[in-house]
């Protein structure tokens, strides 16, 4: 198998390709959305997702605006994309790589083993003149993945607030939006600068100036967004400084549904 150590839970498009020609079972997760084109161009076999309907529940007021989906409905949709407990799947989307990670955090919190995020995304692929297609893929075979939560911390607003007092609270927003408004005592740290030019997750020495993960050894930290999406991204560069994170689901659309919830505006 090929070697994916240190990379924490990014693959390059390079090592994809080879488990795919050393004929490892991989099925490859496309997260993407174009309201322009009904066939966008995709990695040839990839199986469409929705990050709406499968990667989350339904949303609105103090649940937010994607809160995490329910397991069984989870599982029937990770068994559809042809995944089994032995499947290696990676998940991209044709942005900037944040609706991938929300796909990787939700199946790996759900007790799936094997998931890694494509690093770079598509233009990684392409740049390589790998395969692409715009026709919609068939899932492969039906899978028998079994699927249980509680395998990645999560946090409920009283959780977020408290970490947020103690400063060990990241709001993965854009520096503009975190200034409208965020959760007191959160530290803004956008995941947009968490990635390279290039499109992929910058190495440690530039994540360790975007996310200061030296809060302490063991200290928990926890990591939130406008809908939990671009705060999972946040949370695998996290991992690959060695650090673990708290997602709060809700994040600031559920907070912000919350009157009673405190608002600090601001940088």
């Amino acid at each position: 198998m090929t070697e994916l150590k240190g990379q924490g839970p990014f693959i390059r498009a390079e090592d994809l390709a080879a488990l795919q020609q050393a004929g490892q079972r991989v099925v490859i997760l496309a997260v993407i959305s174009d309201a322009k084109d009904d066939k966008p161009l995709r990695i040839e076999g990839a199986i469409d997702v929705d990050l709406a309907g499968e990667l989350a529940g339904p949303g609105g007021g103090t649940h937010g605006a994607r809160p995490l989906p329910a397991v069984a409905d989870l599982q029937r949709a990770a068994r559809r994309w042809g995944l089994s407990d032995d499947t290696i799947a990676v998940a991209y989307d044709n942005g900037n790589g944040f609706a991938a990670a929300r796909a990787w955090w939700t199946l790996t919190w759900a007790g799936a083993r094997q998931v890694y995020i494509l690093n770079g995304g598509l233009a990684a692929w392409t740049r390589l003149g790998l395969p692409v297609s715009r026709e919609h893929s068939k899932p492969p075979a039906k899978g028998n993945i079994v699927l249980t939560a509680g395998h990645l911390p999560v946090l409920d607003a009283d959780g977020a607030f408290q970490l947020a007092g103690q400063n060990k609270l990241f709001d993965a927003r854009a520096e503009d939006v975190f200034a409208r408004g965020h959760i007191p005592g959160a530290i803004n740290a956008p995941a947009s600068k968490s990635r390279g030019v290039d499109g992929r997750v910058s190495p440690p020495d530039e994540l360790r100036a975007v996310l200061p993960a030296d809060l302490g050894n063991g200290a928990e930290i926890g990591v939130y967004c406008g809908s939990g999406v671009s705060a999972a991204y946040q949370i695998a560069a996290l991992i690959v400084l060695g650090r673990s994170a708290a997602l709060y689901p809700g994040s600031w659309s559920a907070w912000s549904s919350d009157l009673c919830r405190p608002v600090q505006v601001g940088k």
